[in-house]
């Protein structure tokens, strides 16, 4: 609850992400494609805020595709 100050188990982590993009052209059209990789270790941390914990989601992974025409 707010007003309650507790900081057990909180902090000394490290999160490790990775990104990666390659661009290239496509008939004249620029296209970028990225891969991306968030929280490598998929250690779910606790960060407190005011109103509570709240955990890492873990492991992510992840694409964008853009295209200029």
């Amino acid at each position: 609850p707010m007003g309650t100050v507790t900081y057990g188990g909180l902090g000394g982590y490290t999160r490790l992400d990775l990104n990666s993009q390659r661009k290239f052209v496509i008939d004249s059209h620029k296209v970028n494609v990225a891969l991306f990789f968030r929280n490598l270790t998929d250690k779910q941390y606790a960060t407190r805020y005011v109103t509570g914990y709240y955990y890492d989601r873990g492991l992510v992974i992840g694409t964008e595709i853009t295209l200029e025409y």
